[in-house]
């Protein structure tokens, strides 16, 4: 009889020292799988899967595409690409941010939920904003187990609170010092019956690794007055339960709250670049008066310093906007 031998692991700020307190509670003969993915910059040393092995009585190596699943090991999702797992091991795919993120959380744990179903076990600890919601509850609508650390004992309390709420009920609700213990006992027991997997969700595990059609995207959800913030395209509305997401028709999805932070990028981008066109027409307009004034063109040097004078108050209006922009 099948197990809980597939354990999903999302993790965001705070994770790089949250990790390897779970993994040191994990013994070299557990009998399960254990995948991870964490948040990190697609530039860099690349160094997560040697900090974590040295937490770790498992061997933990980079997820290479098409590799193998075996027992007793740590798979680590690699920087700028989603691990998921398919029908015949690990997947490693270049495909569309989602939640602004690659690798990201939820990818993994739809595509695990779909293939393993009640064999897995989704962990989210700690992060910031709401990637893992959705995919956790994935997990539990195919019958797996849930389990999510106490937002008072993570070090950003965020995503797993927008975990509980989304993904209500989970199974364990645990400090991070209490589950080693937790998963130990739940990979010895039955994994429970298999379910018919929803189709939304096997929709989005096409969409991930961009096997689906234009069509199946349009009949996720409600076309939006709203653009994508990553490619400029027509945006669709879809609920996940309690969840608010969109998704556009090239496959990059949003919650709500990470559609708020893509804009609110996309504003203050737009705002640099306004502000530095206006310093450059103030400045130019300061070499006009200069030259107006050297001519003796008394009128020109009045209209000149006029429009020089609106263009710096917008100018530190806008400033004014950037200092106050949320985090």
């Amino acid at each position: 009889m099948a197990k809980h031998d597939i354990i999903v692991v999302g993790a965001s700020l705070g994770g790089i020292e949250t990790l390897p307190r779970l993994l040191e509670q994990l013994p070299a003969d557990l009998p399960a799988s254990v995948f991870i993915v964490q948040h990190v910059a697609p530039q860099g040393p690349g160094l997560l899967a040697k900090i974590l092995n040295r937490a770790c009585a498992l061997p933990v190596e980079l997820a290479q595409d098409g590799q193998a699943i075996e027992k007793g090991r740590v798979y680590v999702a690699p920087q700028d690409h989603h691990m998921m797992l398919g029908e015949s091991g690990v997947r490693v795919v270049h495909g569309p941010k989602e939640n602004c993120s690659r690798p990201a959380i939820d990818p993994l744990f739809r595509s695990a939920a779909a293939r393993y179903g009640p064999r897995v076990i989704g962990i989210i600890l700690t992060g910031a904003l709401d990637d893992g919601s959705s995919g956790l509850l994935a997990i539990r609508r195919c019958n797996g187990l849930t389990l999510v650390q106490e937002p008072g004992d993570a070090f950003c309390p965020e995503m797993p609170s927008h975990a509980l709420t989304t993904a209500e009920p989970v199974d364990y609700q645990l400090a991070i010092a209490e589950m080693g213990p937790i998963l130990q006992k739940l990979v010895s027991q039955p994994a429970g019956e298999r379910v018919p997997v929803p189709e939304d969700i096997q929709l989005e595990v096409k969409m991930t690794e961009r096997t689906a059609t234009m069509k199946d995207e349009e009949m996720t959800g409600s076309l939006v007055p709203i653009v994508c913030p990553d490619c400029g395209g027509a945006l669709w509305q879809h609920d996940d339960g309690k969840l608010q997401r969109f998704r556009c028709h090239v496959g990059h999805s949003f919650t709500a709250l990470s559609l708020l932070a893509a804009q609110n990028e996309e504003i203050e981008k737009s705002l640099w670049l306004t502000l530095r066109s206006l310093e450059e027409r103030a400045d130019l307009l300061s070499r006009m008066i200069e030259g107006a004034v050297r001519r003796g063109h008394d009128n020109s040097v009045a209209w000149y310093t006029d429009r020089a004078s609106d263009v710096q108050d917008t100018a530190q209006k806008i400033r004014n906007l950037l200092r106050g922009m949320p985090n």
